[in-house]
């Protein structure tokens, strides 16, 4: 006879990331948003992964937390839009807010 055993596997996790975006008017120079993009990221410990895709859109990851960093800067429109995603709603909400407040 054999004995049938359940083993319960612990169900996987589901990591749901805290998303913070607004945007801002006011862009003079896409290459002057980008800098200062650089530079703020730099400020606030996004100090990894910096990527600039299409000389507007900036990106980076967070040297400490899983958290990253996207800047997006457009002259035609004349608006940079912040976005800050990352697992902790506390620390996500507030690095967005040191970021969108030094814009």
């Amino acid at each position: 006879m054999l004995a049938a055993s359940a083993i319960a596997l612990p169900l996987p996790a589901l990591a749901v990331p805290y998303v913070y975006a607004d945007a801002i008017l006011g862009v003079k120079s896409v290459e002057g948003c980008v800098q200062r993009a650089t530079m703020l990221a730099n400020k606030h410990g996004f100090t990894s992964e910096h990527e600039v895709v299409d000389k507007s859109d900036f990106y980076a990851a967070h040297a400490d937390l899983p958290m990253t960093l996207n800047v997006s800067c457009s002259s035609k429109i004349g608006t940079i839009v912040v976005v800050v995603a990352g697992m902790n709603n506390q620390e996500t909400f507030a690095a967005f807010q040191k970021i969108y407040a030094d814009f």
